[in-house]
């Protein structure tokens, strides 16, 4: 099974150096990094897709799930909030 996620990991490092932009990419990239256990890769890909995305839910409630899973429950909080927010719209 971890080698299906290091094969993922290398796949979205393909994606995002031939698109930089493509959050799509990063986002798969971020859930690979959590079910390996590497929250704080994770949550940098999270953060790169809210640079480019800011209004991306789902990087927000990833995000919320890597900082949960480190114990950071009040990030978490946070990002599950504003996910919530985001899709709740205006």
């Amino acid at each position: 099974m971890k080698g299906e996620f290091d094969k993922a990991v290398a796949d979205f490092n393909e994606v995002i150096r031939l698109a930089p932009k493509n959050a799509t990419a990063y986002i798969g990239r971020g859930r690979a990094w959590v079910m390996k256990g590497e929250f704080d890769k994770a949550i940098a890909d999270f953060n790169e897709v809210i640079r480019l995305d800011p209004k991306n839910a789902d990087a927000y409630m990833d995000r919320g799930r890597a900082w949960a899973a480190k114990g950071e429950q009040d990030k978490a909080a946070s990002d599950y909030q504003q996910a919530e927010l985001l899709r709740k719209g205006p």
